[in-house]
């Protein structure tokens, strides 16, 4: 919740997505005051979230990332949502201390809070690709490109030229290497700039037709569970960019 005032101060506001509430008691969630898709997640944590939209299927759809200890996904239509049972689940995500549970320091003192969002969908109503770009003191230096991220997910890495990497992590990538997107320079423009002030950072940003959408930003891709990529050589390789300071304020 907080990122989005660096953001909006950094690359400007027009990059994030409407957000509809924030509340630490998922009992003030109204459904009068909420459209009739949305998303909900809670700030303090990965991997949890309630999609309601038009292409749900008929069943729960749980999280294929095996890396996480704590992995909820539910979809629901708007007309089979069940507001006790969203309710529930906020409830036991708001419970979770995610520093404990995923051994990432940095998330232990966010006020636990659960947020509602807009639902992204591309021309054709479904997820757009995921760009989750590498920034190494104030250059992207890998992409990973995430397609059908709730379905059959794949992943394909790239350079910010757009060549192709011989590399991939736990999802495979998908058949048909993914088209460059017109917008490519300038999510490579919005990455550097949000990443410029650290020695490395993944800038995570959605194309929805054209409008670049900000996801997320993080210091620990896919946490310290994560296998990292095959072949191990590519790890050295990326890890080559990134120079430690000897001291971190």
């Amino acid at each position: 919740i907080a990122v989005r005032d660096y953001v909006a101060h950094a690359v400007g506001p027009e990059v994030l997505t409407e957000l509809y509430a924030v509340v630490a008691d998922p009992t003030e969630l109204e459904p009068d005051r909420l459209p009739e898709r949305f998303v909900v997640k809670p700030n303090h944590a990965s991997g949890m979230i309630w999609i309601v939209g038009d292409e749900a299927p008929s069943q729960q759809l749980v999280s294929d990332d095996s890396t996480r200890q704590t992995s909820e996904i539910f979809t629901t239509t708007p007309d089979r949502l069940d507001w006790d049972m969203l309710r529930a689940a906020c409830r036991r995500w708001l419970s979770i201390n995610y520093a404990d549970l995923e051994l990432e320091w940095a998330y232990r003192h966010i006020p636990p809070r659960i947020m509602v969002e807009e639902l992204l969908r591309g021309p054709d109503g479904h997820v757009p690709p995921d760009y989750k770009l590498y920034v190494f003191h104030g250059r992207v230096r890998l992409l990973e490109v995430h397609t059908d991220r709730f379905g059959d997910h794949r992943c394909n890495l790239v350079g910010p030229d757009w060549a192709p990497v011989d590399a991939q992590l736990i999802y495979p990538p998908a058949p048909q290497a993914p088209t460059r997107p017109d917008s490519l320079e300038k999510m490579i423009h919005i990455a550097e700039t949000l990443g410029k002030e650290t020695d490395f950072v993944r800038v995570d940003l959605y194309d929805v037709d054209g409008r670049i959408v900000f996801g997320e930003l993080t210091s620990i891709p896919g946490g310290p569970y994560a296998p990292g990529f095959t072949p191990k050589s590519f790890d050295l390789e990326l890890g080559g960019y990134w120079n430690l300071p000897d001291q971190y304020r």
